[in-house]
């Protein structure tokens, strides 16, 4: 039975190492994206405190961008949450607009008179201005079109959850023999003054045992959000009842170019606040988005970054009017409990800041992990071995 593992082991770390440096490093920086998005882009993010006004209606400055680019769609956008924020709008351009706006997906925009601050494209690496949303979607995705990269890490995901039970068990010893406990502890400790393979080999084990239930859980909240139809929310749903999505049970319609929704932003924004009042809940919207597919707006609530579940989401229909879905983490089933924690625990955001600096911790524990136990198979490889002799007699010979 070791022997089975321990081929489980190394074959499936081996085949997925790459796969979880890459997430694993990016996992790191994307835990503060916003925090270094600014930084890195102020002059996006933030206005010029020297002017003065009053914020316009959603409607106001999407009329002062449309004039400035008549092709312009405003298809979301992020309130501000400080006086001195601007507003990140999504928008998608038609025929004729200008270079290089033409190639941008989001817009930044002065909330008191609609001037447009600048643009960019997150779908593009690697400028300063879409480095860190590209990074962000390249974390799940690999930067592969449609769903594929997102499949291709949420199968890596199903190996790390292997890797990471297949080492518990080559960690721990026989528990009915005797001496179980005394042979045990060398599993969580790491010898200093040991020599380069005893050391690797302690910090890959030790970290591992110590770290091993958030590391799994950082396992099965990737799978939980690359598969969640297609895996996640089927085998959960084997055990409890889970509430339909936002969308699963509102009509998608064909595309229509002429189609204008009657509701405006605004007007969805205090339909969906009153909306979210009625379920008891507080809180100041911070993003709305219309989804066209199914003519509907769907509001985000409270802050970026919430303890707890999450954000709680309510879709307002852009033809009538009406309150049509929620999503309200914490609420609902056990099953709908434990699918919402998903997010929150990947992301640390559960545990606010202290959570996001423990993920970006992790992500280097991970990215250690996977560099050690490649060095420790290949010390063990034989083949690697006599490459590397025959490349040291090839230059003694020379």
């Amino acid at each position: 039975m070791r022997r089975f593992f321990l081929w489980i082991h190394k074959w499936l770390g081996l085949l997925s190492t790459i796969f979880l440096v890459i997430a694993a490093l990016s996992g790191s920086i994307i835990a503060f994206t916003d925090e270094i998005d600014r930084w890195l882009n102020p002059k996006l993010f933030s206005i010029d405190s020297s002017k003065e006004g009053a914020a316009l209606k959603s409607s106001e400055w999407i009329a002062k961008v449309k004039e400035r680019f008549p092709q312009a769609h405003i298809n979301s956008y992020h309130l501000p949450q400080k006086s001195s924020d601007s507003i990140l709008a999504g928008v998608k351009f038609g025929k004729g607009a200008p270079e290089p706006w033409s190639d941008y997906n989001q817009l930044f925009i002065d909330p008191r008179d609609g001037e447009v601050l600048g643009g960019r494209n997150t779908m593009r690496c690697c400028s300063q201005e879409s480095i860190i949303p590209y990074l962000y979607r390249f974390h799940y995705t690999l930067g592969l079109p449609d769903r594929y990269g997102v499949w291709l890490m949420g199968g890596v995901a199903i190996l790390w959850l292997f890797i990471t039970l297949s080492g518990v068990w080559l960690s721990t010893p026989n528990l009915f023999k005797e001496g179980f406990w005394h042979r045990f502890k060398p599993s969580w400790k790491i010898k200093w003054g040991a020599k380069r393979y005893r050391w690797f080999l302690d910090t890959h084990r030790a970290l591992g045992m110590w770290l091993l239930l958030p590391l799994f859980i950082l396992a099965l909240s990737s799978v939980a959000l690359n598969l969640r139809n297609e895996l996640f929310r089927p085998v959960v749903g084997l055990f409890s009842p889970l509430t339909p999505l936002p969308f699963e049970a509102l009509k998608r319609y064909p595309p229509d170019p002429k189609f204008r929704p009657k509701v405006e932003f605004d007007e969805a924004l205090e339909r969906a606040r009153v909306a979210l009042a009625g379920e008891g809940i507080e809180l100041e919207p911070r993003s709305i988005f219309y989804l066209g597919g199914f003519r509907s707006y769907m509001v985000l609530f409270g802050p970026k970054h919430p303890l707890g579940y999450g954000t709680p989401r309510i879709v307002i229909h852009a033809e009538s009017g009406e309150y049509v879905s929620r999503y309200i983490p914490g609420r609902g089933s056990v099953g709908d409990r434990f699918t919402h924690l998903q997010f929150p625990l990947h992301s640390g955001q559960i545990a606010g800041i202290g959570g996001r600096i423990f993920v970006a911790i992790l992500g280097l524990v991970i990215t250690w992990a996977c560099i050690s136990g490649l060095y420790l198979w290949w010390k063990k490889n034989p083949f690697s071995r006599i490459s590397l002799f025959n490349l040291k007699f090839k230059k003694e010979q020379s």
